[in-house]
């Protein structure tokens, strides 16, 4: 068993120990503090979450409480090798006011946590934040002393926020103060970061819009189409020019065919030489212009 100093708790006995049950943070009540009992008993029937659950011993007639940190490093462990950002220290700040805030649900005093770095652990992923509270009345204002909490924190941090550092100074310094801070501060990254984004877009003009109101590719689509309707009705009255021009030509050999005599085996050899020769232009047509159709 060794003892662990801090004025925080300088009217009480607190010590480490490891036995087989794991490793437990003991704190020794004196005779003469009394103990908030039925705070005792919410804890131990609905822990709250965050807080590190309390057993309770007698032992040569002194109160012990045991806390049980199981592989929990606390707060100080990591600030002092400096393995925590201004960044995350914010966000384990933060999540210590949820917590305290939330303690009056449970009937609990938000001025019995300790608030001192030896006092706040976090789990191996550093991911969730546990904190003691002492079912005894402590002096001081949980205000107060979490101002002191976030000033020793953010002193191992050259990185912490400027603005929570300028309010910390502050007078009327509070929980719900800190919580609407860390929110503005959280809404302008945010912002900046969303413009970091936009600025990093390609550049891109907008498409040009005709007088008539159409978008480039609206209006290259519409005059194509007119281009090949254009075409195709030029195809069509040539093809019907040539039919007269055969007719035409007909016409006038027409008394020659007619000397010729046996005149529908003649006729009919033409209408059939018409026809081929009408077949091939076609299929000529629509090989040349796939979108030619009769």
């Amino acid at each position: 068993m060794s003892p662990i100093k801090n004025k925080l708790l300088k009217d009480f006995k607190v010590n480490f120990v490891k036995d087989m049950g794991g490793n437990y943070l003991v704190i020794n009540i004196p005779p003469q503090q009394k103990r908030v009992l039925h705070q005792l008993e919410i804890i131990n029937r609905n822990l709250p979450v965050g807080i590190i659950p309390i057993e309770t011993r007698e032992i040569n007639n002194q109160t012990m409480l045991y806390y049980r940190l199981n592989s929990y490093l606390s707060l100080s462990y990591y600030l002092e090798r400096e393995a925590i950002s201004g960044e995350e220290l914010i966000t384990i700040l933060d999540e210590i006011v949820h917590i305290l805030m939330q303690s009056k649900n449970y009937l609990l005093s938000a001025s019995s946590f300790l608030l001192h770095p030896d006092y706040i652990y976090l789990n191996a992923g550093r991911q969730e934040v546990f904190l003691l509270y002492l079912p005894v009345k402590l002096p001081g204002s949980v205000n107060e002393n979490f101002r002191k909490l976030f000033k020793k924190a953010a002193s191992f941090c050259a990185d912490s926020p400027q603005s929570l550092v300028t309010y910390s100074e502050e007078q009327l310094f509070n929980l719900q103060g800190f919580r609407e801070e860390v929110m503005k501060m959280k809404l302008s990254v945010f912002k900046k970061g969303k413009k970091t984004k936009e600025k990093a877009k390609p550049f891109c003009l907008e498409p040009e819009v005709s007088l008539s109101g159409e978008l480039p590719n609206e209006a290259e689509a519409k005059t194509s189409f007119l281009k090949r309707l254009t075409l195709k009705q030029k195809v069509m009255v040539g093809f019907g020019l040539f039919q007269i021009i055969i007719s035409v030509v007909l016409l006038l050999l027409s008394p020659w065919l007619n000397s010729l005599g046996t005149t529908l085996t003649t006729y009919g050899g033409l209408v059939l030489l018409i026809m081929a020769i009408n077949l091939l232009l076609l299929r000529f047509l629509s090989l040349k212009y796939p979108y030619f159709k009769l």
